[in-house]
């Protein structure tokens, strides 16, 4: 009898060895023509087009489109029924020039105070189709859709339509948008290729190295993003673009720049400290950070890129008390346990790279083994996140892999938050040390110790 049952286990082990096996990558795919995905005539050059929105402070969406009419206005009209608009906003407008190629008139309109969890009707520009948002819930549960490293091919249009299945409040976007790399008719092209989605939910997006587009003596960089995706800085107190804060339910989120400075001198560090020194985790007792470049990350594409950030600002974001960071830059998927320091430590953040959005430079295949003990989960696949944050104390992560068209769910984990375990009192102090003493020795030793 013992005999069958180890025939019987040996043979399930195989079998399902073999299943593992036998999953094969998709290959990846070719850009998209935009032209071919919408058949319909571009609009009138009055028109909205490229419409998206984001969160600007307190119950206020800002509202961005591009026309080729400079004659345009920038107000938004906007209202809870179709077609009737109680309320017009006055925004304001920008425009740049690369190189050869002139952008249309890009609009900015904050609209509000809205309410929460309400669906708005809304026109841009006094013409064009009329469109519709709906506000994230003022309370948990809230959800969060994640990708980075979009680009603009067929795995980028499997990702945007999985997303828009997901339930979700708001989409956080870790860097790398529109893969335009200095071509800057190819920002145009993603922007009709995300507006069905970022006209109706909050994007949040932090900048990526192919958002840089610096030519030496020629161009600034950033230009070309920073025109067309503001962000709510100057709501959050910060004077860059390329990094600020938001507010959701009660969650609290910090947009980080792997490319702009952040030594302990940068102008980004003073404002990291003076931001989580404002956090309160009795209102908002989750605490999430995004950027570009991973600090964890046990894949050989781009190994290291992160270290000397993370060598200045894992610090203050383990004093805080941070409980997840989300990057992407690697195009692959890796989940980690929690760690600081290179260490498992049950007061560590839970860091998540997922660079996976579509791309056209294809994935990242080659990880290193043996396998960190920090990390818990990796794949190279294309897919995307979905974070439900369900009480103060307890959020779902998941992750959907593009597979034939469809999202298969491979990875999931319950994460319990820091204020709930304890962590976040102790370190607290840890954090007040460093904020109010300059010379704090855990700034010049490189890290703070465990608690």
């Amino acid at each position: 009898m013992e005999v069958k049952l180890v025939v019987i286990h040996t043979l399930a082990l195989l079998l399902s060895a073999t299943v593992t096996a036998n999953y094969v990558r998709p290959l990846p795919r070719k850009p998209l023509h935009i032209s071919s995905c919408f058949p319909f005539p571009k609009p009138h050059s009055n028109h909205p087009n490229q419409v998206h929105i984001s969160l600007a402070g307190n119950k206020h969406m800002r509202v961005t489109w591009i026309t080729n009419d400079n004659d345009s206005p920038s107000h938004v009209e906007y209202g809870t029924s179709p077609g009737r608009y109680d309320t017009v906003a006055e925004g304001e407008y920008t425009s740049y020039s690369y190189m050869l190629y002139s952008s249309g008139k890009i609009h900015h309109t904050v609209i509000g105070p809205l309410e929460h969890n309400t669906t708005y009707f809304y026109r841009c520009g006094g013409s064009g189709p009329e469109f519709q948002l709906k506000t994230p819930p003022a309370q948990f549960p809230v959800t969060f859709a994640v990708a980075g490293d979009l680009g603009q091919t067929g795995w980028t249009k499997s990702t945007l339509d999985h997303i828009d299945q997901c339930n979700y409040d708001v989409y956080l976007l870790p860097g790398d948008l529109s893969y335009a790399d200095r071509m800057q008719h190819l920002w145009d092209t993603f922007g009709e290729l995300v507006e069905p989605l970022a006209s109706r939910r909050p994007w949040m997006v932090t900048q990526g190295n192919h958002e840089k587009e610096k030519i030496l003596l020629l161009e600034d960089g950033f230009v070309s993003y920073n025109s067309r995706w503001k962000m709510p800085f100057e709501e959050s107190g910060s004077t860059s673009n390329l990094y600020y804060s938001f507010e959701v339910a009660g969650v609290h989120i910090i947009m980080l720049g792997s490319y702009a400075d952040y030594d302990e001198y940068s102008e980004q560090y003073r404002w990291l400290k003076a931001d989580l020194s404002k956090v309160d985790r009795e209102r908002t007792p989750w605490l999430l950070v995004l950027f570009h470049a991973p600090w964890y990350n046990s894949n050989r594409a781009h190994q290291g890129e992160g270290d000397d950030m993370m060598a200045a600002m894992e610090p203050l974001l383990y004093a805080a008390g941070v409980d997840m960071v989300l990057a992407g830059h690697v195009h692959a998927y890796e989940r980690s346990k929690r760690v600081y320091n290179g260490s498992l430590d049950p007061c560590g953040a839970v860091h998540i790279t997922i660079g996976d959005g579509g791309n056209r430079e294809g994935l990242a295949h080659r990880f290193i083994n043996p396998q960190p003990k920090w990390s818990e989960f990796r794949e190279d696949s294309f897919g995307h996140g979905e974070l439900k944050i369900v009480n103060s104390t307890h959020a779902f992560w998941s992750w959907h892999r593009n597979d034939d068209d469809e999202a298969v769910k491979v990875d999931d984990i319950w994460i319990t938050s820091l204020v709930s375990s304890g962590c976040v009192d102790k370190k607290r102090l840890k954090l007040m040390n460093i904020l109010t003493n300059p010379k704090s020795p855990h700034l010049s030793t490189g890290g703070i110790a465990s608690v």
